[in-house]
């Protein structure tokens, strides 16, 4: 998750992203997701929705990012203010 962090911060400051940084940040998405769909059975109910709402910002964050990088990672400039406002909430979460 820290890497995850790095990688977001690094392309909020502008900083273009190589192929390695495209790969990994799609690589520590995916498995911050897979690692959270793998809840255990017996989850507080409270617990369960704050990870479901995680699962949706990631989700809705990577869904957005596959998307926008499907060319090349070259395409992706800048994040939108809705993708801004998500990575924010994750960032405090995370």
């Amino acid at each position: 998750q820290l890497e995850w962090k790095k990688l977001i911060e690094k392309r909020r400051g502008g900083d273009q992203f190589s192929q390695d940084d495209h790969d990994q940040l799609l690589r520590t998405t995916r498995f911050m997701l897979d690692s959270l769909s793998r809840q255990n059975d017996h989850i507080q109910p409270v617990a369960e929705a704050a990870i479901n709402g995680v699962k949706n910002k990631l989700g809705a964050f990577l869904s957005w990012y596959e998307d926008e990088t499907s060319f090349s990672p070259a395409n992706f400039i800048e994040f939108p203010r809705n993708i801004d406002k998500i990575l924010g909430e994750l960032e405090q979460i995370c």
